[in-house]
């Protein structure tokens, strides 16, 4: 007859068995599904994204001019924070060369008229036309070739700002407001109905300048811009994917906000800014400002392009290849101009990192994508904000 000591041992020893067969069994479930899954490195590399395509052909680097800092600098480039996920591919759209058409003066003059402009134009040279109030306190212009659009006001002569102003308590009554504006003056292209808008509080101040006022009851206009949306990246169809790929492997697909950059004030404006006041319901009164160039963009037409990484893009910007289009201390005024500053570090925000679009002035021909880096620079004078723009467009 078996010990108590044998029985136990016995029944140890099948323990550690079936222990060891579960384990084994374990092992080999989750290596295989590791093996047979997207993230496994060493399985053939799976694009999810649309692949590229030689549509358009060679497509130029853009030229985004880059704001000087001082010369004694010399930054290191840093992340602080993880990069999200991003394409591998991205969507180039062409731009239609800007031209004078047969309806052109009777769209600009429909325009006109919304924001109060009644009288005839003015020719101002062969290719540019303009318009002003009758008490001369405000000048539209608009070239014909080009496309652009400028209005301005003169604020200390002008009756309406001179007047005593009531604006909307939520800002984000303006933030919507600005799309709908843009269908009123006639601009009615689809990445603009699909954009966003960025309100924010004003105050000018006597010597005409403009302040971000300390809150809403300090403010008596909105500065507003309206940032194109566009498609910028699309997963394929599953069926186009590996057996392995499950609906539940795939990624989201990417929409870009359209930037440009203003060589003074730098990434702060969309593809239209506006100054308003009120609720922005008569724009001959309400709207003081607008710079808008008009392009057609070609929706059918594009390319598809592969893009770098995140880190491959700020690795180009650390060897001078981006463009910094702002730097301001993080003291300064919203509204205030970019800073020469000696910068010690650049440290690029992983999270606030985006993907999205640079739109030329003057055309060029296309709609650039573009790694849109934020993050936290610090200088001689103390921390500031910037900005980078980097070509996105992997070029071999």
């Amino acid at each position: 007859m078996a010990t108590l000591y044998q029985t136990a041992s016995q029944v140890r020893r099948i323990i550690v068995f079936v222990l060891l067969g579960v384990i084994v069994i374990l092992v080999v479930d989750n290596v295989s599904r590791f093996l047979n899954s997207p993230n496994n490195p060493f399985a053939p590399r799976i694009s999810f994204y649309l692949d590229p395509d030689t549509n358009l052909g060679d497509i130029p680097v853009p030229d985004m001019k880059s704001f000087s800092i001082s010369s004694d600098s010399n930054p290191v480039f840093t992340i602080e924070g993880v990069f999200g996920k991003f394409p591998d591919s991205a969507f180039v759209y062409p731009i239609e060369r800007p031209r004078e058409k047969l309806t052109t003066v009777e769209d600009a003059t429909s325009t006109a008229t919304q924001l109060g402009f009644t009288g005839s134009y003015t020719a101002i040279s062969t290719d540019e036309i303009s318009w002003q109030n009758a008490q001369a306190t405000r000048t539209l212009t608009f070239n014909k070739v080009t496309q652009q659009w400028r209005l301005r006001t003169k604020y200390l002569f002008d009756a309406a700002a001179l007047a005593v102003k009531q604006l909307n308590p939520n800002i984000d009554f303006y933030s919507g407001l600005g799309i709908g504006l843009a269908s009123r003056l006639g601009f009615n292209d689809r990445s603009l109905q699909q954009g966003t808008g960025k309100a924010t509080y004003a105050l000018l101040g006597p010597d005409g300048l403009f302040t971000k006022p300390f809150d809403q009851q300090s403010a008596n206009y909105v500065s507003i811009d309206i940032f194109r949306t566009l498609p910028l990246a699309r997963v394929k169809n599953i069926n186009d994917l590996p057996g392995t790929v499950k609906q539940s492997d795939l990624p989201a697909n990417f929409d870009g906000s359209v930037y440009t950059i203003d060589p003074i004030y730098g990434s702060l404006y969309g593809s239209m800014h506006m100054i308003v006041s009120n609720q922005a319901a008569t724009l001959s009164n309400d709207m003081y400002e607008l710079d808008f160039i008009n392009y057609t963009y070609n929706y059918t037409n594009f390319g598809v392009r592969s893009v770098v990484t995140p880190e491959e893009a700020w690795d180009k910007a650390r060897r001078g290849e981006g463009a910094l289009t702002e730097l301001r201390l993080e003291t300064a005024d919203y509204f205030a101009q970019n800073q020469s500053l000696k910068v010690n570090k650049f440290a690029a925000n992983g999270v606030r990192t985006e993907i999205g679009y640079w739109e030329p002035n003057p055309w060029d021909g296309f709609v650039y994508p573009v790694y849109i880096f934020h993050g936290r620079a610090e200088t001689d004078k103390g921390n500031a904000n910037f900005t980078f723009f980097v070509d996105a467009i992997r070029r071999f």
